[in-house]
């Protein structure tokens, strides 16, 4: 009989260190670890910040006031509704045109 050493991996928040050691309620680990990096922020609310931390549910709060809930805003920033638009681009300057009579 032989017996191979298999790697399996689980997410662990970068704040608290909580382990998500369920999935589908079938499995305590995941086979890789983009599959587990999936698994969670789709089906178990973790994020990760724009400082690459990856937070489970309870740590991921606004990136400007720690409020909770918390979502992507499209730039790569947890933000809550009040900071929605605090890390949005400010808008381009209006173009200015000179307009000359036509003769």
């Amino acid at each position: 009989m032989a017996i191979d050493e298999v790697t399996y991996y689980r997410a662990k928040c970068d704040v608290c260190k909580t382990v998500q050691d369920e999935y589908w309620g079938d499995f305590s680990a995941l086979g890789g670890q983009q599959e587990v990096r999936e698994w969670v922020s789709e089906d178990d609310h973790w994020a990760e910040n724009s400082d690459g931390q990856f937070l489970c549910p309870e740590c991921r709060g606004c990136e400007v006031c720690k409020a909770y809930p918390s979502y992507d805003d499209g730039f790569g920033h947890l933000v809550c509704e009040d900071h929605e638009d605090h890390f949005a681009p400010a808008p381009a300057a209006p173009s200015i045109v000179k307009l000359t009579p036509v003769r």
